[in-house]
């Protein structure tokens, strides 16, 4: 699912609100939240 397709589930009308409100909230963009969580996917596998 993308971030746009998050954003107008949770009821945004523009991604970019989405993007805005998730930084200001954790200090990452979605999509460095993602790369962060994939990575630690990848990292629990080889483990």
């Amino acid at each position: 699912m993308t971030t746009a397709e998050i954003a107008y589930r949770l009821g945004f009308e523009h991604p970019q609100s989405f993007n805005k409100l998730f930084k200001q909230r954790t200090t990452i963009t979605p999509a460095q939240f993602r790369q962060d969580l994939i990575g630690k996917n990848l990292n629990d596998r080889s483990a």
